[in-house]
């Protein structure tokens, strides 16, 4: 089966020049193209909000785009860790124009624009100012990473531009109380907006009862259209799936978890099909 991945870390997975024709990489161009990818959104990711690093990936992205194109896959270029945009107010409009999809805020850490999961606090007055930003331009909110409370502001801003919500790489926090993980309530809310949840494959959010009862949590809470996969490819140390060549096991195990075809299909791409294309 053909899908859409909304995060892998493979621009940041090791030096520009590199780009997708390591090795040892969960994201390559053979992987891409042998596991049947046909959407695949690469985040720009510094832990630090480099605006240095983060054009040298932009530049990265932009020679390997047409190569990808040519081959059946679509690249979608977003951002983790949006605190590259309080650090340089030029960074924004020139990764606009290169074609930014989406766009979180935090990463592990409190940056200039909030805090991030497990911590107390929302959005900050540039979180929000960004948030606005990225809304008027046709930009997604990525929550992934974001606080309780930066959720809420979020929510209430993307409710505000009648957009919807994007969770590009997140799990159900009643089948793993991790805090990386998302509330039923958040979920819902997502769902209301129009939104995506991407269930990842990192294992220490999947914890004990496995992937498939995130995703069953997930389709009881949020619904079919709510569902999508964010691998976080390259973004984790052993995955549940080791890359983007073994992702045919992933829908052959989704079929074995007793997931009915036309769910898997709106797991796999349809539902991404809506907002990314």
């Amino acid at each position: 089966m053909r899908y859409a991945d909304l995060h892998c870390d493979a621009l940041s997975a090791g030096p520009p020049r590199a780009f997708l024709r390591g090795k040892k990489t969960a994201v390559s161009f053979d992987k891409l193209v042998g596991g049947g990818c046909f959407l695949q959104c690469f985040a720009i990711f510094t832990p630090d909000g480099d605006p240095r690093a983060a054009r040298e990936m932009l530049a990265a992205y932009r020679r390997e785009r047409a190569g990808l194109e040519a081959a059946g896959v679509t690249p979608v270029l977003t951002v983790e860790n949006g605190g590259i945009f309080a650090r340089d107010g030029k960074l924004l409009d020139e990764l606009r124009r290169a074609g930014l999809k989406m766009s979180g805020f935090t990463w592990n850490g409190e940056n200039e624009l909030g805090f991030p999961c497990g911590a107390a606090g929302g959005l900050k007055y540039p979180g929000r100012r960004l948030a606005e930003a990225l809304f008027a331009g046709g930009i997604y909110a990525d929550v992934s990473h974001l606080s309780d409370g930066g959720f809420d502001d979020l929510a209430a801003i993307a409710a505000c531009f009648r957009v919807p919500l994007v969770a590009s790489h997140s799990l159900a926090r009643a089948a793993c109380p991790h805090p990386r993980n998302l509330t039923d309530g958040q979920i819902r809310e997502i769902a209301r907006s129009g939104g995506l949840v991407g269930v990842n494959f990192v294992r220490e959010f999947i914890g004990e009862k496995g992937i498939f009862a995130h995703i069953r949590h997930i389709l009881n809470v949020g619904g079919e259209e709510v569902l999508a996969i964010g691998t976080d490819f390259d973004g984790t140390e052993n995955p549940l799936y080791a890359g983007a060549d073994e992702m045919p096991r992933f829908f052959d195990d989704l079929a074995a978890a007793g997931i009915p075809f036309s769910v898997a299909e709106k797991l796999a791409f349809r539902n991404a099909e809506r907002l990314f294309l």
